[in-house]
C-alpha cells in the first residue's frame, strides 16, 4: 500500500472538460483528433453480388445497382405474365423491346413461367454503359438473362435483352 501525503495533493492530472453531461479529457483521443486538419477521404464504391476479388473489375454505385435490380423485377414479372410486356416498354429501345417479346413469346411456350430473378451481376463497360446478369428461377429450370443498359437523358435505357 502506498502512503500520499497532504503535500501530494492535489494529484496532477488531466484537466477535465465538460459541458451538458458530455466530458472528455484534455489529453483524450478527441482533442489529438481536433489537433489535426480533417480531409474529406475520397469515397470508395462498394461491391454488390460477388466479392470483387484482386483482379476484379471495377464495381457500380448502389444507385446503379438498385436501378437495375428494378428493371429485372418489373421485367420478371412481364415475362412471368404478372403483367403485360407495355411494363417495360418505356425503359427499352425498339430493338430490346423486340427481344424482349422473342423471350416472352418463349417462356410462355415452354409452360416454363419464371417465379423470381436474382441479380447477379452488374459490370460497368463505359461510364454510361452496364452489362447486367440475373439468374431467372423457372418452374423447370434456371436460366440466365443478359441486358445491356445506357444512360441517355439522365434515364436508364435497355438496348439488349437476352436470354441464355
Amino acid at each position: 500500500m502506498t502512503a500520499v501525503s497532504v503535500t501530494d495533493w492535489p494529484i496532477p492530472a488531466p484537466r477535465v472538460i465538460g459541458q451538458f453531461g458530455a466530458f472528455a479529457i484534455e489529453t483524450s483521443y478527441d482533442a489529438a483528433v481536433a489537433a489535426y486538419p480533417t480531409v474529406e477521404a475520397p469515397s470508395i464504391p462498394m461491391p454488390h453480388g460477388r466479392s470483387p476479388g484482386r483482379n476484379a473489375p471495377p464495381t457500380v454505385e448502389k444507385s446503379v445497382w438498385r436501378a437495375a435490380q428494378r428493371f429485372i423485377d418489373v421485367a420478371v414479372a412481364s415475362l412471368a405474365g404478372r403483367t403485360g410486356p407495355d411494363c417495360v416498354r418505356n425503359a427499352m429501345s425498339d430493338a430490346a423491346y423486340l427481344e424482349f417479346c422473342a423471350v416472352r413469346r418463349t417462356l410462355l411456350q415452354d409452360s416454363d413461367r419464371p417465379g423470381w430473378a436474382k441479380l447477379s451481376s452488374v459490370r460497368p463497360t463505359t461510364p454510361e454503359k452496364v452489362e447486367l446478369v440475373a439468374v431467372l428461377k423457372g418452374a423447370r429450370r434456371d436460366r440466365a438473362l443478359a441486358a445491356v443498359k445506357e444512360m441517355r437523358g439522365g434515364q436508364w435505357w435497355c438496348t439488349r435483352f437476352l436470354l441464355v
